[in-house]
């Protein structure tokens, strides 16, 4: 392609770019992230990152973004996305040098596809056709070496408010930078060229092959409808034969200006970045690009825009409903959390936990798409209270939360877990045993809570009387013995408890006991652990003896423990 012709090629690709957060200028960078959510904002965040990853991977890539951007096609330090896509890059192979194009090279540093094209640099230039690469400052300074900063201004972005714009820096990091402060130093910027009515002397050979079609003002786009599809706002319109692209206006009921919130050639518009319940008007125009030359001189493209539709009013969706169910249970040595999909498309759910012993706030866990139902991980914490907020996110912002707690255990809940006693110990056996009586004898029995037919709690034995007889008169002694094997079903899981009665049996009184075992129940409103007993159950120990008393173990807690009794009688388990 001849300069003249592929210069008026690059120039015809014009328009604008909106908007941010808005901030007060800054006078330093910001290591914070904040731009608006929209679709494309998300593709030059990507985009950036790749470009960074790919400069500081080759500096034959620098050379190339140099060299084209100080053709300065337009009069600005800058190259159309279009024109350097199919520029030749040096990179080195095994088998030595070879040469792949400017947008193959960066593809392999790009995370997916966009909308299942082959080439992600190929969708860019197809739905932003005037998106560039500019080095606004200090570009003659670069060594092409070093790996600047690269921004890009994000949609919406108002230049006479001094909104801040992203950057990833040479660490990789992603700041904010200042509107008014001028960087001492190269800085790579992506953005939309909104250049027109400039001008490029061009030798008078050239302008011979220069063919410039006339063009006159586009129609007003027609029938412009909006439906709400899911968490969105989706619009439509009849097609413009005479346009080349069309721009998507909106205001809210409460704002004086509308901003243009669509500038690219579909005869449709998601919009995404919408607040629940809000009211929204919006309009659409179509436009061209008028080119014209003057003598030796081209004049560079003004945007022939129509007058805007009739405006129609639509009303964003509400906020999404609670999680329709929201747990977390226990699984080999970590924990899994579940909810349900509730058939709400594209949505996320949020999840953040608190260790309830440590914290006063929340902190983030995960945001994973709401199809997934469920997440495995491994707590932190164990055998102590962790509470969980669960909250559906969509584009019109979060449901109310769902909350669970669980106490992960020690334990690994997929397999059978011996509860052992290692030793038992006496402070003074005087006061538990009589010297005439000879070695002490312990008799234990274990019961826990199950859950009946009717979903009630009942006190059911979980063995036989065990007999632990000193082998001399000793305060203390080892045993190593395995009195319960614990295996949680999904319905207990943590929340199973156990309690050990014990009794020394050397003395003449009949011993009648009265089992209840506590079972922490999952208050979910108060977020409270609240104990309540299973229903009682009257047993008796088929020896006598002198009552040392109950004491409960929880499945959640350290298996090295040790259950203390009356008279100091201490049972240490494992």
């Amino acid at each position: 392609m001849k300069q003249s012709n592929k210069l008026i090629l690059l120039a015809a690709m014009a328009a604008s770019l909106c908007s941010c957060t808005k901030k007060d200028s800054l006078q330093e960078e910001v290591f914070e992230f904040s731009v608006e959510e929209t679709a494309y904002n998300a593709d030059m965040k990507v985009l950036a990152g790749a470009l960074h990853q790919a400069i500081a991977s080759n500096s034959n890539l620098s050379g190339v973004v140099k060299k084209e951007a100080l053709k300065r096609f337009d009069g600005d330090v800058n190259v159309l996305l279009k024109d350097i896509a199919p520029q030749k890059v040096k990179v080195e192979t095994k088998g030595g040098e070879s040469e792949v194009s400017f947008a193959d090279y960066l593809t392999s540093f790009l995370p997916a596809t966009k909308s299942g094209e082959n080439n992600l640099i190929d969708a860019l230039q197809e739905e932003y056709p005037l998106l560039q690469i500019a080095i606004p400052v200090h570009a003659e300074e670069w060594d092409g070496v070093s790996v600047p900063k690269i921004a890009f201004v994000p949609e919406n972005n108002v230049e006479s408010e001094n909104e801040p714009i992203p950057a990833i820096n040479e660490n990789g990091e992603w700041i904010m930078m200042s509107a008014t402060k001028e960087p001492d130093e190269p800085v790579i910027v992506l953005s939309q060229n909104e250049r027109s009515g400039d001008i490029i002397i061009l030798p008078d050979s050239v302008i011979t092959n220069v063919d410039l079609p006339l063009v006159k003002t586009p129609d007003t786009p027609n029938n412009l409808k909006g439906e709400i599809l899911n968490d969105f706002i989706y619009l439509t319109w009849d097609k413009v034969s005479e346009a080349e692209f069309y721009r998507v206006y909106r205001k809210g009921v409460n704002e004086d200006k509308y901003k243009v919130v669509y500038s690219g050639k579909n005869e449709y518009y998601s919009d995404k970045s919408l607040v629940a319940n809000q009211y929204y008007h919006y309009c659409v125009t179509s436009c061209c690009l008028e080119k014209s030359i003057s003598n030796n001189q081209v004049v560079l493209p003004k945007i022939l825009e129509s007058a805007k539709s009739d405006p129609i009013l639509k009303r964003a969706p509400e906020l999404p409903d609670d999680l329709s169910y929201f747990n977390v249970l226990c699984q080999g040595t970590g924990l899994e959390i579940r909810w349900n999909d509730d058939g709400v498309p594209n949505s996320k759910v949020q999840i953040l936990e608190k260790y309830a012993e440590d914290e006063i706030d929340y902190h983030d866990l995960i945001v994973a798409p709401s199809s997934d139902v469920m997440y495995n991980f491994e707590c932190e914490k164990k055998g102590s209270r962790v509470v969980y907020q669960a909250r559906r996110k969509t584009n019109v912002g979060y449901s109310n939360p769902s909350y669970a707690f669980v106490y992960p255990p020690y334990r690994n809940t997929a397999m059978p877990s011996p509860v052992i006693v290692k030793s038992i110990y006496m402070k003074d056996v005087n006061k538990v045993e009589a010297w005439y009586s000879g070695a002490p004898e312990f008799y234990v029995r274990l019961y826990k809570a199950a859950e009946n037919s009717n979903g009630e709690y009942i006190t059911t034995p979980a063995s036989t009387e065990i007999v632990f007889g000193f082998k001399s008169r000793t305060k203390s002694q080892t045993f190593n013995r395995n009195i319960y094997s614990w295996f949680v079903t999904e319905d207990l899981n943590w929340k199973d408890a156990l309690d050990i009665y014990m009794i020394e049996g050397d003395n003449d009184f009949d011993m009648s006991i009265t089992a209840k075992v506590s079972v922490p129940i999952c208050d979910s409103l108060k977020l409270d652990l609240s104990f309540s007993l299973a229903q009682p159950k009257n047993d008796k120990f088929t020896t006598t003896g002198q009552d040392c008393g109950q004491n409960t173990i929880y499945y959640y807690q350290k298996p090295d423990v040790g259950l203390v009794y009356s008279h100091d009688v201490t049972l240490n388990l494992r």
